[in-house]
Formats: C-alpha cells, sequence, structure tokens
C-alpha cells in the first residue's frame, strides 16, 4: 500500500497484524497517526525483526537472520542431533531422497509429525534467509506423507547443519546513488531428469539486485523434458515470470531498473531455442506457456551464456560437491561470530561478459564483507 501527500511517500507493508512503513519521515508519522484514529496500535520503533525474521543494521550493510526458528529446531531435534558430528553442508554430494515403495516400513504417526514439523521450520528458514540449505530442504520435503529412518537421517543432518551454522545471516550491502539505475541480473540452471522416481527435472535459479540475492527457487519441474535443454528452457522460463513480477514491485516502488536485465545460462541449446521463433522436429512439442520469454527478448531481458562452474544457481538443482557449495553459498551469506569478525567473499554484481576473454567475465565485482558483534 502505498501514498503520496505533500508530506512525502510512505509504502506500509502488511502483513496479517504485523505492519512496517518507509518513506519520507513526515509522510510515515502522518500515516501512524492516521492510523492511530481507527486502530489500537503498538509502535516498535525502528525495524529489528519482521514476521519472524530478524532485521540487523550496521553502517551501511543490513543482515537478514531468523534466530528463533533456528532455536525451536534446537529444541524439538536437540536430543537427537548432539552426538552427530559436525556438516560442511547441509547434504552430500549426489545425495537425494527417494520416495519410498509400498512394502518399505514407514516411519510411525508421531515420528511423521515430527518430520514433517522439522521440514515446515525448513522451509520457513530457508525462503526467508538460508538459500545455501534451499535443494536439501526441496529434497526432504518430498516424503512428508511417507518418510522412512533413511529420511529421518537425511532430515537431522540438514537441522544439524543448521544450527551449527546459526550465525550465518544472509547480507544486503549495495553503494548506489540517488540518480543511478538498479541493475538486475539472475542465474538459471536445471538438473536434467533429477528426481530419480519421476524422472523430472529441477529448477533452480538465483536474481540479484545490485549484488544482493532477493529471490530464489529450488523447485521440481511440473512435467516429463525430452533433453537437457528443454529442461533449461522451462527453468529459464520460470525465473524469467520472477523477474517480470520483481519488475512490478519495482516498478510499484517507483525504483528505475537498467534494462534489459541479463539472465545467465549454461546451455547454448536454451539460449537458442528462446531468442528464435522456429520450431525444430525436437522442440516442436514444448508446451507455449514457456516461450513466454521470447516475448521479452530484447527488450526486457536478454539471455547469455555462462561456464557451469560459474552458474551460482547450480547448488539450488542438486547437492553439489562442497568446494562449488562453498565457493557459491558464500556469496550470499555471511558468518557472524561472537567477539570475531569473520570475512568472507561477498558478490558484488555480475559484468557482461566480454567477446574477447573467451567466455571470462570482464569483472566479478567480488566484494569483502563484514559484520561485528
Amino acid at each position: 500500500m502505498k501514498r503520496s501527500t505533500s508530506k512525502g511517500t510512505v509504502i506500509l507493508c502488511i502483513y496479517v497484524d504485523d505492519v512496517c512503513c518507509f518513506g519520507d519521515e513526515d509522510a510515515i508519522e502522518e500515516a501512524i497517526t492516521e492510523i492511530e484514529k481507527v486502530y489500537v496500535i503498538k509502535k516498535l520503533g525502528d525495524m529489528v525483526e519482521y514476521v519472524g525474521v530478524t532485521v540487523d543494521r550496521k553502517g551501511d550493510s543490513l543482515t537478514l537472520s531468523q534466530p528463533d526458528t533456528i532455536t525451536k529446531l534446537q529444541e524439538k531435534f536437540g536430543d537427537e542431533i548432539k552426538f552427530l558430528k559436525n556438516y560442511e553442508a547441509p547434504a552430500a554430494q549426489g545425495s537425494a531422497v527417494i520416495r519410498p515403495k509400498d512394502d518399505e516400513e514407514k516411519l510411525k504417526e508421531v515420528k511423521q509429525q515430527k518430520y514433517r514439523s522439522g521440514v515446515g521450520m525448513l522451509l520457513w528458514l530457508m525462503k526467508h534467509s538460508r538459500p545455501d540449505v534451499a535443494n536439501a530442504v526441496r529434497e526432504a520435503s518430498k516424503v512428508m506423507d511417507g518418510a522412512t529412518e533413511a529420511h529421518y537421517a537425511y532430515l537431522l543432518q540438514i537441522i544439524k547443519f543448521v544450527v551449527d551454522t546459526g550465525n550465518r545471516k544472509l547480507l544486503f550491502k549495495c553503494d548506489v546513488n540517488e540518480n543511478q539505475k538498479w541493475k538486475m541480473v539472475a542465474f538459471s540452471d536445471s538438473d536434467f531428469s533429477g528426481d530419480k522416481d519421476n524422472r523430472r527435472s529441477i529448477s533452480g535459479f538465483v536474481i540479484y539486485l545490485f549484488g544482493c540475492p532477493i529471490a530464489w527457487r529450488s523447485r521440481g519441474q511440473k512435467s516429463v523434458t525430452l533433453s537437457s535443454t528443454e529442461a533449461e528452457y522451462v527453468a529459464l522460463s520460470e525465473v524469467t515470470t520472477e523477474i517480470i513480477f520483481i519488475l512490478q514491485v519495482l516498478k510499484f516502488l517507483e525504483l528505475d531498473i537498467e534494462k534489459p536485465i541479463r539472465i545467465y545460462v549454461d546451455n547454448i541449446g536454451a539460449i537458442y531455442l528462446a531468442e528464435n521463433s522456429s520450431s525444430g522436429i525436437r522442440t516442436k512439442h514444448v508446451d507455449t506457456r514457456y516461450h513466454y520469454v521470447r516475448e521479452l527478448i530484447p527488450e526486457t531481458v536478454e539471455v547469455e551464456f555462462v561456464k557451469s562452474e560459474q552458474n551460482d544457481s547450480d547448488p539450488f538443482t542438486k547437492n553439489v560437491k562442497l568446494e562449488t557449495y562453498q565457493e557459491h553459498c558464500m556469496k550470499w551469506m555471511i558468518d557472524c561470530l561472537e567477539d570475531k569478525m569473520v570475512h568472507v567473499q561477498n558478490r558484488k554484481g555480475v559484468e557482461k561478459y566480454s567477446e574477447q576473454t573467451e567466455g571470462q567475465f570482464e569483472s566479478h565485482g567480488n566484494r569483502k564483507a563484514r559484520c561485528e558483534n
């Protein structure tokens, strides 16, 4: 909800009975005064928490975390994870959840409810502040109604990792002047036939605004694809629709976005499909809804190639090896340890590929970020 008056602009974000507002100070005070005439409200001052997410401002940076959710996980599963070894990633490379057969022994109902509760808390955590566990949690959510002891052990590993890295926070830090256009880039990927049960592929993407991750997804595709090119093309369509939604929100906020928005994909065939309206014998069956991206090229988006090892969305499609996981995920997160400063690499932005560098970035623009307690 947005309102502009002679005192400025104020925007209200409402989630059930939680309201946050931002804008010009005089306009905010005017809006609060009018709301108080109708409702009894409690003013909490500067935002430090919203819908269970803790907001921590330090200088020109901001971090998001969910310590309350992690505490609940520890209270619920603490006795079961305290003797587990420490893990450096939420899941082992190549691990995946296979749905049980009809004759396999399932968890008892009480333990199954506990499994669902654990996955639910992890989903809430992943959605708001922990993109680094997105794929592992997606795998665990596949057996909400029929998990086995092996699945329960898989869940405990994720919870153990999350609890041990409870000081990890999602970092937002960017330098932008008032007259500068906002820059958005996206990475898209798929794991062809990644679901071993139904052979559907897995889509993943991450979207950056001025180098800060603002949207991400790890989700199974809704139909079987017949090639890796088709799977990548479906994933590309999904990230495109998310970009359009974000553009609508930013337009509502009256922010000027630099266009076209670059989407990086690691499949040449998918790029060709997106940029050419003709269909060959191997792609003429592709559903019309996935051709939406063609309507947006080149005015709104442009699709470019990125090497697989440089594709930031790779950890959203599969459980990758440890080195790949750490390289990508620590671009988004920062570790804040008590009485200690920990420096990590965080992506500032991705520049356009240069023809002269044969597929290498002109500049990664990596920056060092710091969080102090």
